[in-house]
């Protein structure tokens, strides 16, 4: 599993933990950095620039970046950053780019982009690289709440008001 913005590495320890994956984690952020190497499972990596030439094409099985696109601007650096990631999966790999429209009231900036932006940034990809790409867009909270029905609950860390 290669983890984008891995952080202090809990993706990868909890993916260690339930299913035995080997995790590869890249942030740019020296103190997450620092306490993911020591203290989560996984490699790390410190890395500042969104180039990721050097991470090779079709190494990995799955690719994550949770609560980490949004950080880039502009949209055009988010998508190439995307559809990088996207490069880095085996033939039937999959990808899950989650977190990237946080409620506007945790205070948090962030770089909107919806479905349409997605579905055009992946459209692009797949012109460009001739790769067939099925794209399954599922809201966040439905991921993580017991009751998938319902949209938004007074407490639920997911959304704030």
């Amino acid at each position: 599993v290669l983890d984008w913005g891995s952080g202090c590495g809990w993706l990868l320890s909890w993916f260690h933990l339930l299913y035995g994956a080997v995790g590869y984690g890249i942030d740019g952020t020296v103190s997450a950095y620092d306490w993911s190497s020591r203290h989560a499972a996984g490699r790390f990596c410190l890395w500042h620039s969104t180039n990721l030439a050097w991470v090779p094409d079709g190494a990995f099985h799955h690719v994550v970046a949770y609560w980490a696109l949004y950080h880039l601007r502009p949209k055009s650096t988010l998508c190439s950053v995307a559809a990088q990631l996207v490069s880095k999966l085996r033939p039937g790999g999959r990808a899950w780019f989650g977190g990237n429209n946080p409620s506007h009231a945790t205070g948090i900036s962030f770089q909107a982009f919806n479905r349409e932006d997605w579905t055009r940034c992946l459209g692009s990809l797949m012109r460009r690289t001739g790769l067939a790409l099925e794209v399954v867009f599922v809201l966040d909270g439905d991921l993580f709440r017991s009751d998938t029905y319902w949209q938004e609950t007074a407490g639920d860390y997911l959304y704030f008001q």
